[in-house]
């Protein structure tokens, strides 16, 4: 069927002479991109579309390193397939150094990032800004303007009874 079409289109020039990881991304990016149900692997899809976007066609590695980031990331955190270093260098038939550079562009570029607690690498997927923090923040930061300042005063310290005085 499809897979087997697929495998034949791809060229095995590399000295293991096998199908690598980013290769796999190509056949499962549309069903990634359509895995929307809880539990999903869309949001892993939808960052590696949008890093594959922001990495240029000659950063071939890159590039590379992206899609297998993507498949080891939706096939699930185990203890045996955990994208390190030395994992992603074999998966990409590349050397470790190579591929921390590699990754090192990816983080500058913030579309990856290392855990350090496990020294794993990840796709960057969605936003780390806090909004709701971000905009607290801003008003916290804003002056009042006076008519603020007039009716916070006028709340914690009553201004005293005026009586005017009598005319005539």
């Amino acid at each position: 069927g499809a897979l087997k079409e697929h495998l034949s289109r791809i060229s095995l020039d590399g000295p293991a002479q096998w199908v690598g990881v980013d290769a796999l991304y190509d056949y499962f990016a549309e069903a990634m991109r359509a895995d929307v149900a809880p539990g999903g692997v869309h949001e892993i899809w939808a960052a590696a579309q949008h890093a594959l976007e922001k990495v240029p066609a000659e950063g071939h590695l890159a590039r590379r390193l992206v899609k297998a980031l993507a498949v080891l990331q939706a096939v699930g955190e185990s203890d045996v397939l955990r994208p390190t270093t030395p994992v992603l260098a074999f998966a990409l038939e590349s050397d470790q150094e190579t591929v921390e550079q590699a990754a090192r562009y990816l983080v500058r570029r913030k579309l990856a990032r290392r855990r350090k607690s496990d020294r794993t690498w990840e796709l960057a997927t969605g936003s780390e800004v806090d909004i709701e923090a971000a905009v607290r923040e801003v008003l916290d930061r804003r002056f009042p303007t006076p008519l603020q300042l007039r009716r916070l005063l006028e709340e914690i310290i009553p201004p005293r009874p005026y009586l005017a005085r009598r005319y005539n």
